[in-house]
């Protein structure tokens, strides 16, 4: 698949899991897992190795795990900022709303079934073929003045002396958000000439193309 079309196609399920009810939530997150869970016992049985390796599903743990504080800061927000009945017998003067709880639960499971996404298109598409389906999805914006070329290879530079800082430096990943600059003015041996991936689209990517139009005209009329 062109990969402009799973970024494309990652965008229709975010917005198709802001759209889905309680109940519809609960049943695409777990089908989501058992779907990550599936590709990679597929991808074992391929190499026939006698130890199954959880790369996808590995990747979404890792995601969550990166975004647990964020997760837990939705949670008492939506607890304590919903109105509805306060929980009973708390301890504190402040307490939270069962209505408040139930939100942001369903807020981190809109969360989380986006991550597993995310997680399955990081590990099955590479940083070139990324940056080649961004280039794609980027040449339209010419008609505002954006260079294509210019942004896909800003991003490739970025995300190369991002990689690099941080595989050479002791420091967590936040402090070296927060020091981008020191990341960017060691060398690390950039190559001098960038070549970007122009892959074909096949007919196979137009039928998928179609097929998340005719979901977005559904999830506009619904």
């Amino acid at each position: 698949m062109h990969p402009s079309v799973r970024v494309l196609a990652l965008l229709m399920f975010a917005v198709t899991v802001h759209e889905l009810q309680r109940h519809m939530l609960v049943i695409v997150l777990l089908l989501t897992m058992v779907f990550l869970l599936g590709i990679d016992l597929a991808k074992s049985r391929a190499r026939k190795a006698g130890v199954a390796r959880f790369a996808v599903f590995a990747e979404f743990l890792r995601l969550l795990k990166r975004v647990r504080y964020i997760l837990l800061f939705l949670l008492i927000v939506y607890a304590y900022n919903t109105p509805g009945e306060y929980v009973a017998d708390w301890y504190f003067s402040v307490a939270p709303s069962y209505e408040g709880i139930h939100a942001g639960i369903e807020q981190i499971m809109r969360l989380a079934a986006i991550l597993a996404g995310l997680a399955l298109l990081l590990v099955t598409t590479g940083r070139e073929q990324l940056i080649a389906g961004l280039y794609w999805l980027a040449r339209p914006f010419r008609l505002f003045g954006l260079n294509p070329e210019r942004f896909a290879v800003r991003l490739w530079l970025t995300l190369y002396y991002v990689e690099h800082g941080m595989k050479s430096r002791q420091h967590n990943s936040i402090h070296q958000l927060m020091n981008l600059e020191e990341v960017l003015d060691v060398d690390y041996g950039a190559p001098e000439q960038i070549e970007i991936m122009k892959p074909a689209m096949h007919y196979g990517d137009g039928l998928v193309l179609f097929c998340l139009f005719l979901l977005g005209v559904i999830l506009l009329c619904v």
